[in-house]
């Protein structure tokens, strides 16, 4: 797994915003014999929820989105129906994926940065 800057908590699932700006996030996630109903979430406020209605085998439930992120803003993925719950897990096996990136710093931040480093 890279985590650069370990901005992410493993501990928790959490992504933790160091850099304001734009980030892209995306998951995948396998799921068998059972519906899966996942959402990701930013500061506790659902951004996506994605209900995946298997149909007996393995299955991939997939979201993505771009959101305006600030200092310290967090973004996790979360369950919203605990009987819907058709996690897939294997030791052995890359089941999910959670990534996070950002696509551009907020202006004010670098201009800011800047500063302080020709100061």
């Amino acid at each position: 797994m890279l985590n650069e800057g370990n901005h992410y908590n493993a501990s928790s699932g959490k992504f933790v915003c160091a850099v304001p700006g734009v980030y892209y996030f995306t998951y995948d996630i396998t799921l068998a014999n059972k519906h899966l109903a996942i959402g990701l979430l930013h500061n506790g406020q659902y951004k996506i929820r994605i209900f995946d209605a298997n149909t007996g085998n393995h299955d991939v439930a997939s979201g993505s989105t771009v959101l305006q992120l600030q200092q310290s803003d967090q973004v996790w993925l979360q369950i919203f129906y605990a009987e819907q719950n058709g996690l897939f897990f294997d030791p052995f096996w890359t089941d999910r994926t959670f990534t996070g990136f950002l696509l551009y710093a907020d202006q004010e931040y670098l201009n800011e940065a800047d500063r302080k480093a020709n100061a």
